[in-house]
């Protein structure tokens, strides 16, 4: 249907406006957005006669909801209750077929926003058409509290019977599942399975408390659900049994791990370098430094093979490629292994891979065992290596529970973050040795557990003789619209929130508008999320547009590593406008060193995470993080000084080769190595702690539930 337009869509001045879109048969998780003009645009099912739910939160006052068109408002049911002073939240049911919903907060305030919806299951939308208001209250009831984590209210269950009590938790708990509430999904079940105890609710429960990673309680409903039904182990339900299993069988082996007082002769001296992503499959930044980093150790004398972590990439991005078996790239050899991947599993799959690095180290004669972050590649490589007696390496390049907070705030409290965290956790204890990218994340390694003294800094480096100095290519410039004269600022990276390109555009836009020669070049744009309304690709188009900048602010696809060379010669000033987020803060990106060596002026946020490479007014430029205004004045001091953008671009290229060399990295990575091998590091009291802790396996466990399924 044509797009409904507000009277504020094409304020020039607006920062930023959420757009949230509720499909027909699932949602997004929460969503989160502060926005100066305090609007948030919703986008409805599209489908006719399907209902769907929305709660918002919002931080500064009550929320006034307007509807375009009028007619659907009779379609909109508050919760009835009081809204709260601390979080002013307000829950509907809407349907109103492919809507935009608009949500104004009081004008003048910086607003924040959080967003939960879904479309309603089944069981749900027979009740409500109904039209009985006791079933309308409860239902929104429960949603709004499974959304704030709050105990259920009995009271609104009162005059119902407990046929509809069940159906509204089993539904409601299915809302909880799609946006990803697992704890609160297994409470709902819980609830339901008191109302309906029969095996298939028993074995939805065990699923539940499966995804919420409480094992303990998954593996007692199983075995109830088992005890009730035994046919249950012959159909679907195994591969869930198999997981508890391998749940238990990883959980018994740490537990058992034995604790050498001694390292034996190493045999042989080859590196098995475990990755989550290779080459030629991976082009980011862990793919580059993993691959840098394997050809500077190989020349340095160790001889070394690559293995990525089995299932890449057919499990991921690249479903249609299946490489298994050696590949030769630049003379590395790389092992694959895609008869296996992930699907849905945790502990089954790391057993499976564990057992499949066993086989390949053996085969490989394998000396010392190198793994890199995160806990998917490294726990199976450690615990494959500790069976071979071999040491063990852990090079810790991020914090991926932390880099997922960024992208899906409220992720860091949730129960999978929890078991992340833990997972990491017993790598580090099972290393032998640490690798990391900076202090700051050192300290944060400490605050986890790792041991200072087993602990050193690799930074990220680049090849200064690949990406040097190269003026524009007139091809790419008739391609870009880039004039002679012309000065460009460009970003050249992942398209992601916590990378802060919105902040750049709201930076740049007055210096563009102002001064017809001075273009952005934005790298990087996913091409899957060209339809996507929720992207970050699509959120920076409609800034750009409602900016009417499109002639001048380009948006570009990703592009292999030899455009990106021939890109650089193109701009004059790299911008790396990061927000203030803790992975920022922690994380040491690789990117700004290509443009670094490239001879580019680089223009980076104050975070924690820029400042090991970016020393200001030396090798480039720091600004206050966050700060529009303090942006906009650093690009404005280098777009009109070329003088000074040529001596921050030769700073910046003498240090890169200067400090941040492969081979001086490789010189660093042996010495590591060899400490490996001859001190032993593993930390048996902080894994004990650890399993103690977050792996619980019930009594249930020695019974004919594990008897049972041994096969399995």
């Amino acid at each position: 249907m044509p797009a409904t337009s507000h009277p504020n869509e094409r304020n020039p001045e607006a920062r930023r406006m959420l757009i949230v879109s509720i499909h027909d048969a699932d949602l997004m998780a929460e969503r989160q957005v502060s926005s100066s003009d305090g609007q948030v645009e919703i986008i409805t099912p599209q489908k006719n006669g399907n209902w769907a739910w929305v709660h918002f939160t919002h931080a500064n006052g009550p929320i006034q909801l307007s509807v375009d068109p009028t007619p659907f408002k009779s379609e909109i049911f508050e919760s009835g209750e009081a809204l709260e002073a601390s979080s002013r939240s307000m829950s509907w049911l809407i349907r109103a077929p492919g809507q935009r919903i608009f949500l104004n907060a009081p004008e003048g305030s910086d607003t924040h926003f959080r967003c939960f919806g879904a479309t309603l299951p089944d069981p749900l939308n027979t009740l409500i058409a109904l039209e009985d208001n006791q079933i309308i209250k409860a239902v929104v009831s429960v949603l709004s509290k499974l959304c704030r984590h709050l105990p259920l209210n009995d009271d609104v269950f009162a005059k119902l019977d407990q046929d509809t009590r069940f159906e509204i938790l089993r539904g409601c708990a299915a809302v909880a599942r799609r946006l990803g509430f697992f704890e609160t999904e297994a409470q709902l079940l819980s609830r339901a399975t008191e109302i309906r105890k029969s095996p298939n609710q028993l074995r939805l429960l065990s699923f539940a408390y499966a995804n919420a990673q409480n094992y303990r309680s998954a593996i007692i409903a199983a075995e109830a659900a088992l005890e009730a039904k035994p046919d249950l182990a012959n159909g679907p339900f195994q591969d869930h049994i198999a997981e508890l299993r391998a749940y238990c069988d990883v959980v018994d082996e740490l537990r058992r791990m034995p604790r050498p007082t001694s390292r034996k002769t190493a045999v042989h001296r080859k590196i098995a370098y475990c990755l989550h992503n290779a080459r030629n499959y991976a082009h980011g930044g862990y793919a580059m430094r993993s691959h840098s980093l394997a050809a500077a150790i190989t020349n340095a004398g160790r001889p070394l093979a690559a293995f990525a972590r089995p299932g890449f990439p057919s499990d991921g991005a690249l479903p249609d490629e299946m490489p298994s078996g050696q590949q030769l790239i630049d003379g590395i050899p790389y092992h694959f292994e895609n008869g296996f991947g992930r699907r849905g599993r945790t502990f089954g799959y790391i057993a499976e891979a564990a057992a499949y690095f066993e086989q390949a180290f053996a085969a490989n004669q394998i000396g010392i065992v190198h793994a890199a972050t995160n806990f998917w590649t490294a726990l199976p490589a450690a615990l494959a290596a500790n069976r071979a007696g071999l040491p063990f390496v852990y090079e810790v390049r991020s914090f991926w529970a932390i880099t997922r907070e960024a992208r899906q705030p409220g992720f860091a409290t949730t129960p999978q973050a929890a078991r992340d965290n833990a997972l990491e956790a017993i790598v580090l204890a099972l290393a032998d040795q640490v690798m990391t990218l900076n202090n700051q994340m050192r300290d944060h390694l400490i605050g986890m557990g790792a041991d200072n003294a087993r602990i050193t800094i690799i930074p990220n480096c680049v090849e200064a003789d690949r990406f040097t100095p190269a003026s524009p290519d007139s091809a790419l410039m008739h391609e870009y619209g880039v004039e002679p004269g012309d000065v460009v600022i460009g970003y050249m990276g992942a398209m992601l929130h916590y990378e802060g390109l919105d902040l750049l555009i709201e930076a740049a836009a007055p210096l563009i508008r102002n001064n017809q020669h001075i273009k952005l070049i934005l790298v990087g744009a996913d091409p899957k999320n060209t339809n996507d309304p929720q992207s970050i690709e699509q959120g920076l188009r409609r800034q750009i547009d409602q900016l009417d900048l499109g002639n001048a602010i380009r948006l570009v696809d990703r592009v292999s590593p030899d455009m990106a060379q021939r890109l650089y010669g193109l701009f004059d000033i790299c911008a790396y406008p990061r927000r203030a987020l803790a992975v920022s803060e922690l994380v040491s990106p690789l990117k700004p060193l290509e443009a670094m060596a490239a001879g580019k002026t680089v223009i980076g946020s104050n975070v924690g995470g820029l400042q090991d490479m970016i020393e200001d007014d030396r090798t480039g430029l720091l600004f206050d993080k966050d700060d529009a205004t303090d942006l906009r004045a650093a690009l404005e001091r280098v777009i009109s000084d070329p003088a000074l953008r040529e001596r921050l671009g030769n700073s910046a290229r003498a240090f890169v080769k200067a400090e941040r060399s492969w081979t001086e990295a490789a010189r660093r990575v042996e010495d590591v190595y060899q400490r490996a091998e001859s001190e032993i590091g593993i930390d048996h009291d902080t894994l004990s702690n650890l399993l103690t802790k977050y792996f619980d396996t019930p009594t249930v466990h020695n019974n004919s539930f594990y008897r049972r399924n041994a096969s399995v």
